[in-house]
């Protein structure tokens, strides 16, 4: 059976980004620990940014350190950098 699901997300600062690369690398941590995780291979209409461990942590999340394989896979998936200024 398959799975549809909609999500309408609204990344209007920086602080969203933030929160919506942290919520990527829980995905991340609970594939490495559990398997695939659907928010990882998701259809986007935009590619999501991730940002580093130090930056999810200087801003207040709690992110789980990735396995280099995960941090690779994600680093593939997904563009990198830092916070954009919006």
């Amino acid at each position: 059976m398959r799975d549809d699901v909609t999500i309408y997300t609204n990344i209007s600062s920086a602080f969203d980004q933030v929160l919506f690369s942290a919520c990527l690398n829980d995905a991340a941590y609970m594939h490495q620990t559990m398997g695939a995780h659907k928010l990882i291979y998701a259809d986007y209409n935009y590619t999501p940014r991730i940002l580093p461990y130090a930056v999810l942590k200087e801003w207040g999340t709690d992110p789980k350190r990735l396995t280099k394989r995960m941090q690779e896979l994600m680093e593939e998936t997904f563009d990198v950098g830092e916070v954009a200024k919006l």
